[in-house]
């Protein structure tokens, strides 16, 4: 039987804005900074700011789930940039929505909140990012409100 190993890479750490509700079933969140770093053996391999546009185009499911649709753009230490891209899943509970109303910040143990991203870029630096496949999970999440930003933070792993 062929195993899968999966082995960290980056951190993710966000700064969002809204929701800006466009529909019933169709949340925008702005995504205003943040930044990403490598892990582990990784640490002096990835480092990068985000940037504007950025942003993620949440659905919301007839089951209640939200299925993520995030593009966000990084410019990283060599000054090139690193254009991201994600979906994903978060089945919210009443753990989930009863902190997200509070402004309270929700742990990656509390909630399903998981994400598939891809990567593309121009530098020879961070070319490799476009020959794997990675998986993330959620850290914390603190949802923002129309007066307050909040902030997500992930954990992205290389799948071999």
């Amino acid at each position: 039987m062929t195993e899968f190993y999966v082995e960290k890479v980056l951190r993710v750490d966000l700064t969002i804005r809204g929701p800006y509700p466009v529909r019933d079933d169709l949340i925008v969140i702005e995504i205003t900074g943040g930044s990403l770093s490598g892990i582990g053996a990784y640490a002096d391999k990835l480092s990068g700011m985000v940037k504007a546009p950025s942003g993620d185009a949440l659905v919301v499911d007839a089951s209640g789930a939200f299925k993520r649709d995030v593009r966000l753009l990084a410019q990283m230490d060599d000054e090139s940039f690193l254009h991201m891209e994600y979906g994903g899943r978060t089945r919210p509970n009443d753990a989930f929505n009863e902190k997200s109303e509070k402004g309270l910040e929700v742990g990656g143990d509390e909630v399903y909140f998981m994400i598939q991203p891809s990567f593309v870029s121009a530098s020879p630096k961070y070319s490799w990012l476009s020959e794997h496949v990675f998986v993330g999970k959620m850290n914390t999440v603190v949802f923002p409100s129309p007066q307050t930003d909040g902030r997500v933070s992930y954990d992205i792993a290389k799948v071999s």
